[in-house]
């Protein structure tokens, strides 16, 4: 199906952009309080008091958005923006719900959501939103590492290792981690443009091989 992840062998293609991997200070703290909050938000939501849901998951999303690409897990994140839209689309602001959609189909293109969680109208505009989302023309990522062999994490899922070329990917934003047995995980967050391959490359410890 297209709405899912391939990994082959990388290719010898021209790519679009390499960049270099640098790594940020992440404050915990506000990430778990964050959390927090998209849970708190879930409340406000559930009471149907959408402004007051808005303000408390808009300070969620700054802060998560802000460390995406540092997540071990990006469901709050997917959480946070499915309750926004929510509450967006409950307070009469649909462009601004609708626009949501598209941040968690890219994350997390087969994604389904709970009929028990969802009114059947936010369900229809999620799917609606999805098949249009679905037939846009797709990007990829090349991921090098030196030395090779070291694991990928695409979006909160595991998906192999490095060298490897991530196909299918939708056009925007998507966040890698690459680790390597003994050394610190490297981050990095990737614009992935329709049509075409962005190559971003990690150097660990010993690439040089001595």
């Amino acid at each position: 199906n297209s709405d899912k992840l391939k990994l082959v062998p990388s290719p010898k293609l021209k790519t679009e952009a390499s960049a270099p991997a640098e790594e940020a200070k992440v404050d915990q703290a506000a990430i778990k309080k964050a959390i927090g909050q998209v849970k708190a938000g879930g409340t406000e939501l559930k009471s149907q008091n959408f402004d007051k849901a808005i303000k408390i998951l808009k300070d969620a999303l700054s802060v998560l958005e802000r460390n995406a690409e540092h997540l071990d897990d990006v469901n709050p994140l997917l959480d946070c923006y499915l309750n926004l839209s929510t509450a967006y689309l409950g307070s009469g602001e649909e462009e601004a719900g609708e626009d949501l959609i598209n941040h968690v189909v890219r994350l997390d293109p087969g994604r389904q959501l709970d009929p028990k969680e969802f009114v059947p109208l936010f369900l229809r505009i999620f799917r609606a939103r999805r098949t249009s989302i679905y037939k846009q023309p797709r990007g990829s990522i090349l991921v090098q590492a030196a030395p090779a062999g070291a694991q990928i994490t695409l979006d909160g899922k595991q998906v192999g290792n490095a060298p490897a070329v991530l196909k299918e990917l939708i056009r925007g934003e998507h966040y890698l981690k690459v680790e390597k047995a003994g050394e610190p995980p490297k981050y990095r967050r990737v614009s992935v443009p329709s049509g075409s391959q962005v190559e971003v490359k990690f150097e660990f410890a010993g690439a040089g091989g001595g």
